[in-house]
């Protein structure tokens, strides 16, 4: 749980949570140790096209200015929510004496 953006996120276990959850992080993620996963997660992003001019440094400095943009940045890529937006083909409804 993150309660305060700039400490609760300077170890990048919660930007891994992130990645983890759209399957974005490889296994041996977690093995790493703080700086090794802060570069971790920066190369995930240039890897899935979320531009952040964040480095790993900023990460683990734990600065909530920049954790607030590279999450905002995060969220606008990979915001999760594709699969709310696919269209359903409902079956046509059966006339009723009403309808017709």
């Amino acid at each position: 749980m993150v309660k305060n953006i700039g400490s609760d996120l300077a170890n990048s276990e919660a930007y891994g949570h992130i990645f983890a959850n759209q399957n974005l992080l490889d296994l041996n993620f977690w093995a790493k140790e703080n700086d090794e996963r802060a570069a971790k997660i920066i190369q995930t992003c240039h890897k899935n096209k979320i531009l952040s001019k964040v480095k790993p440094e900023d990460i683990l400095s734990g600065n909530s200015r920049l954790n607030t943009i590279l999450c905002v940045e995060i969220f606008n890529e990979k915001h999760g929510l594709d699969d709310m937006f696919k269209v359903i083909d409902l079956p046509p409804e059966p006339e009723t004496d009403e309808s017709k």
